[in-house]
């Protein structure tokens, strides 16, 4: 019995191995998982600050794996927000409160992809690849605004689906791809960022911060890497922010950053929101 005991404390002893649960997108095929997104820039004037602020809802459907391991998404837009402040046309409209279309060409454009699909692949990291469909959204989108359409403007749709693009990539760019312990961490870059009169490489240094009940909280520093601009040689960026990842489920529950970015010309401030956001079922 006192060698049975013995034994029993000597492996008590032992340390035991920190938790090393997979942080990875994981959708399970046919389950929609719905999110909402919000990007907030304020630039600095003399004038008078600058606000823009855009807001998404994003329904996800994922399909099976592929060979190169990527899902296969369909996206569907079921909310779109947009506002303005610190500009004669200033704007605010959220299809989910408001019926008629908003007066400005760009609202109203971006009003218009409400219910649209498109598709594209997801990584285990959450890079965005292979969008399809997005541009034909937003181009029969322009193509029902006035103002765009006598504007003679033929890129109208490809910058706005840049843009959206930018965001899908910054939103959903969170993962290492692979199981982590306490204190590992990783390199990351959902690729370039716009700042106002150009754009830049934004690189994210992650760090699983704790894991606990079948999360992972992580913690982002953000660095904008202006290498190579001969627009902004002395441009400058930084800032940072905190993930909860569902190591269970295989997403992120929720997500929120900031960054600001210094030019010759100024300065922008960036807030980015990201949070699972199911509709409540209908009565």
């Amino acid at each position: 019995m006192r060698l049975l005991a013995a034994a029993f404390a000597v492996a008590l002893a032992v340390p035991q191995d920190p938790p090393k649960p997979e942080i990875s997108w994981n959708l399970k095929a046919g389950e929609p998982v719905r999110y909402e997104v919000e990007k907030t820039t304020v630039i600095l004037r003399k004038t008078g600050d600058l606000e823009m602020k855009m807001k998404l809802g994003l329904v996800l459907e994922a399909g099976a794996r592929d060979a190169e391991g990527k899902l296969p998404l369909r996206f569907r837009i079921d909310r779109v927000g947009m506002s303005g402040k610190g500009d004669k046309d200033d704007e605010d409209y959220d299809s989910d409160r408001d019926k008629a279309a908003p007066k400005h060409p760009a609202l109203h454009l971006m009003a218009g992809c409400l219910h649209g699909e498109f598709e594209a692949r997801l990584s285990r990291q959450g890079n965005v690849s292979g969008v399809q469909g997005l541009r034909e959204i937003l181009q029969n989108s322009a193509d029902n605004v006035p103002a765009m359409k006598d504007s003679g403007d033929k890129e109208v749709a490809s910058r706005f689906a840049s843009s959206i693009d930018q965001i899908l990539q910054e939103a959903f760019c969170l993962a290492p791809g692979k199981a982590l312990a306490k204190s590992d961490a990783w390199d990351a870059s959902p690729g370039a960022i716009a700042y106002g009169n150009g754009e830049t490489t934004l690189r994210i240094k992650s760090t699983v911060k704790d894991i606990r009940g079948g999360e992972a909280v992580i913690e982002r520093t953000l660095t904008l890497d202006f290498t190579g601009d001969q627009r902004n040689p002395e441009g400058k960026g930084s800032g940072k922010g905190e993930v909860v990842w569902s190591t269970e489920r295989g997403l992120p529950l929720s997500g929120q950053w900031e960054y600001s970015v210094t030019t010759s010309r100024g300065e922008t401030r960036n807030t980015f929101s990201l949070k699972l956001a199911p509709r409540p079922a209908k009565k």
